[in-house]
């Protein structure tokens, strides 16, 4: 082969290799385009699929927004920093009356009061937040209040402001029947009030003669037959006068008129003062009536005395008529709070520990059979709670069946203006004075002891006569008190078998005992004793006593009475005037000032008193009734101290006498210038203390 043959074959092979190479280079590219492409169209797809889903998602997520957007009970609108309404659900525009296109043309000023609107709009700037009652202007012209509740949102970029409008039309209607309910009722509750008020004082009066006149029957001799016939009928008109007082009094209690009165006051006289009054049912069935305070007790306290004393009184007399035999107790001490906690014992028939709580229910019994056998209205104890409770304390019981009952109480305890004055005096007058005491009864024991001690006195007690008489012969006393009633011996024959061994070295005797009605205190004085106390034992009664003998036995006068009776006139007439209209009324106080030395006039108007005033008679005090025709007591009594009387006359003690027993009517008599107040019906023995209040009986 020639050498241009051979070089054209091998130029042919190289162009081959070549052309190969790119051939193959070529294919690799198509073969990487083709999967780019692929990879492309898959993508696309992707994307297409992504795209799909999303937009079906967001219009998902618009179509959830706008259904609750609008199925909103309430109206939704979101407004701009100007008040210009941007958007609004349907129940908005329902609400309104506009439609959406016009809402969005408006501003909230449109449809609210502009000051409210505005403040309403700056507080949300301020703080975020905003809830307001306004009124809403709708298209109709119709005025509709609503309630808005303003808040701060984002949307879109831009920071709105998003209320909800809440109709409240039928919110008012129900409010105002509310109110107008409430009128009604306290209307009502005051119709009731003055109805109980009106009755009680028409209940009163003639209870009043029916009473008095029964107390003073009773006072004179009787057969056995007609004193039994008196008691009964003195009983039923004590029992009537009592669930007179439960209604009335509870009556003023739900009806929120009672109010506290804070004064400065001695607890141990606020409970002396409760068992004097409660002494006489004590006597009448032989039961032991003391009371003991604790060391640490404030002498003076602050509080409302006069409803302590009605919670205790409630208390008292709640024990003395379920308990049949044993005694009554009532226990004062402070505890840590402070607290002042009264407590009141007896050894009555109890109650089931099950019922205590219930036993504070109105209108509540224990038993049915309570009721009939022991009666009242259940009202005691519901008024005893609602008046601690309103002087922020509580009231509690404890007892079983047969065993006898305890209530306690507490109520804050506020330290009052300590008056050491008596106690001073006291132990000026006893100290190192010895007496000897005799009885057998231990808290009796306790409350004497501690009494005599706090005055500077050295005290022996002795449980018996005989024990009595061995420490007589022993040592040397300044007085002795003695019981009644002891075992082995009793007072009457330890004073016999005194005056025998001691004979004119016999200290005086003074006795201690509960019967007030038995002619115990006769008896004692026939058989020597200088004086006599009645028990629970006050300690201003105790102190007299003390004073009275042993000056006597100084050379002072015998028997020096506690408050002296003002120089009687020449021809020793003594002269009250009674103001009052009713006739029985005006004759049962006649008889019963007549029975404590006084003789009387009565005058039937105010004009008539001011007229018997003028007259010159020398009158010691009036009794003022404080309703009478023409010119009632109140005002009666604004004359007299204006001088319309004349001067003397102005000076005279004036003590209403009326069947109204609100402390408000109370109040009133004071403030008139009244110097004491007397309830409806009236008792001798509570005309007595407000005249020995005075200085005009002993």
């Amino acid at each position: 082969m020639s050498k241009a043959e051979t070089k054209a074959i091998e130029g042919s092979d190289g162009w081959r290799s070549r052309y190969e190479a790119e051939r193959a280079a070529r294919q690799q590219a198509e073969a990487r385009l083709q999967a780019k492409q692929r990879e492309v169209h898959e993508i696309k797809q992707y994307m297409a699929q992504r795209i799909e889903a999303h937009g079906w998602q967001l219009r998902k997520e618009e179509e959830k927004f706008e259904t609750v957007f609008h199925a909103s009970m309430d109206g939704i609108i979101l407004v701009d920093g100007f008040g210009g309404i941007v958007e609004a659900n349907k129940t908005a525009q329902a609400m309104f009356g506009y439609s959406r296109a016009h809402l969005l043309t408006m501003y909230v000023s449109h449809l609210m009061p502009w000051q409210a609107a505005y403040a309403a709009l700056n507080e949300v700037q301020r703080s975020g937040h905003s809830r307001n009652e306004s009124e809403l202007r709708r298209s109709d012209g119709r005025v509709i209040p609503v309630e808005v509740v303003w808040s701060r949102v984002k949307l879109e970029g831009r920071s709105l402001l998003h209320g909800i409008v809440r109709d409240i039309t039928e919110r008012k209607k129900a409010l105002g029947e509310i109110q107008r309910a409430k009128d009604e009722a306290e209307r009502a509750n005051r119709a009731k009030s003055l109805f109980v008020a009106m009755m009680s004082h028409e209940i009163r009066t003639p209870l009043n003669g029916i009473i008095g006149y029964t107390d003073l029957l009773l006072a004179t001799d009787l057969s056995e037959e007609q004193r039994e016939n008196l008691t009964m009928i003195q009983r039923s008109g004590d029992i009537l006068l009592n669930i007179i007082n439960d209604l009335l009094d509870f009556s003023r209690i739900e009806s929120g008129r009672l109010d506290l009165e804070m004064v400065d006051f001695e607890p141990v006289e606020c409970i002396e003062e409760v068992l004097v009054l409660q002494a006489k049912m004590a006597a009448a069935k032989g039961l032991e009536l003391t009371y003991d305070v604790m060391n640490g007790l404030p002498r003076t306290v602050r509080g409302d005395v006069t409803r302590v004393r009605q919670v205790l009184m409630n208390l008292v007399s709640n024990a003395l008529k379920f308990t049949m035999e044993g005694s009554v107790s009532v226990h004062c001490e402070a505890v840590p709070g402070p607290f002042l906690k009264f407590s009141v014992r007896d050894t009555g028939i109890g109650f089931d520990p099950a019922k205590a709580e219930s036993l504070f229910e109105p209108f509540f019994q224990a038993d049915v059979s309570t009721t009939r056998e022991y009666g009242g209205t259940g009202l005691g104890l519901a008024i005893c709670r609602r008046l601690v409770e309103r002087m922020g304390g509580k009231i509690t019981a404890t007892g079983k069946v047969g065993e006898g009952a305890e209530f306690t109480f507490t109520i804050p305890l506020d330290l009052g203006e300590a008056s050491p004055f008596e106690l001073v005096e006291a132990k000026e007058m006893f100290e190192g004075r010895r007496v000897l005491i005799l009885e057998d009864e231990e808290h009796n024991q306790q409350f004497l002891r501690r009494r005599l001690e706090s005055w500077g006195v050295e005290v022996d007690v002795a449980a018996s006569g005989q024990d009595g008489l061995e420490r007589l012969a022993a040592r040397r006393y300044d007085v002795i008190l003695s019981a009644m009633r002891m075992p082995g011996m009793d007072g009457l024959e330890f004073a016999r078998l005194a005056k025998e061994a001691a004979g004119a070295l016999l200290p005086p005797l003074v006795l201690v005992t509960s019967g007030r009605l038995s002619g115990e205190k006769e008896q004692a004085l026939a058989a020597g004793y200088r004086k006599v106390l009645f028990k629970p034992v006050r300690q201003s009664a105790l102190r007299d006593v003390l004073r009275a003998v042993t000056e006597a036995e100084e050379g002072s006068e015998k028997d020096a009475p506690v408050a002296e009776r003002p120089a009687p006139r020449p021809d020793g007439e003594r002269w009250l005037l009674i103001a009052e209209d009713n006739p029985i009324n005006a004759r049962l106080a006649m008889l019963i000032v007549a029975r404590l030395g006084f003789q009387s006039d009565v005058a039937r108007t105010g004009k008539e008193v001011l007229e018997k005033l003028e007259g010159g008679k020398d009158y010691e005090a009036i009794f003022m009734d404080m309703h009478m025709p023409e010119m009632d007591g109140v005002e009666t009594v604004c004359r007299i101290r204006a001088g319309q009387g004349g001067i003397a006359g102005s000076k005279l003690p004036i003590i209403a006498v009326t069947a109204n027993v609100l402390e408000s009517d109370r109040e009133t008599c004071l403030k008139a210038g009244m110097n004491g107040y007397l309830p409806k019906p009236l008792r001798p023995t509570e005309v007595e203390a407000v005249l020995r209040q005075f200085g005009l009986v002993r």
